[in-house]
């Protein structure tokens, strides 16, 4: 079994949240899924995590910083053969919000990078599981606003829903994921609770794993 990762970079202010990256490639290995890391290849202006600063700390490339959580060689997004997956995975960050799409600034009539949405497309219409984990499920829904009865989770937060009409978006937990059979989606909100700690956020990207290996 074969899985692709999305990353957006390294860090969840500007790029892919470390700690939901790491636990999804450990849910993934758990269960002996060989993974494959890709990114967009182009650059961010990086920023500091020193609490009240605004510092800028330069302009990096997304596949460089990604590469800092994978251990080894991320592929460009564009080269990714969906024939050769059975599962995508997207972590979250705020990457995903601003570099994989525009939800944040355009919310769920935002875009999703042109890349990324023929992929997403591609596994749904192959019927191969896509897990989607923090603010990611929101991309997976807009690519696929042409398709009906779609179900995700963004945490807790009820506002989310009247952005997004073709969507039914369902609370739950950080331990916790939402499964909609029908699309083959899986999705859990991780830090989109805030309160939530790392073993909360493995609990729940561990089960939207397995609950997505069911599906194949």
């Amino acid at each position: 079994m074969r899985a692709a990762v999305i990353f957006s970079g390294c860090g969840q202010k500007e790029g892919t949240e470390i700690s939901e990256a790491v636990c999804c490639l450990l849910a993934l290995e758990k269960r002996g899924i060989i993974w494959e890391g890709f990114a967009p290849d182009k650059t961010f202006m990086a920023c500091s995590y020193i609490k009240g600063s605004k510092k800028e700390l330069g302009e990096r490339g997304i596949i460089d910083e990604a590469c800092r959580i994978t251990r080894r060689d991320v592929q460009p997004l564009e080269g990714l053969k969906v024939e050769e997956f059975d599962l995508l995975c997207l972590p979250g960050g705020l990457g995903a919000a601003k570099i994989l799409s525009s939800f944040k600034t355009h919310g769920f009539q935002g875009e999703v990078l042109e890349s990324l949405k023929e992929i997403i497309l591609s596994f749904h219409k192959q019927k191969k599981p896509i897990v989607a984990i923090c603010i990611s499920p929101a991309i997976v829904a807009i690519a696929l606003k042409n398709e009906k009865n779609i179900k995700i989770t963004m945490g807790m937060d009820k506002s989310y829903q009247t952005g997004c009409s073709w969507a039914v978006i369902k609370e739950s937990a950080a331990t916790d994921c939402v499964l909609d059979p029908l699309n083959r989606i899986v999705s859990t909100p991780a830090f989109m609770i805030e309160n939530a700690t790392r073993y909360d956020v493995f609990c729940g990207i561990d089960k939207a794993i397995e609950e997505a290996t069911k599906l194949l």
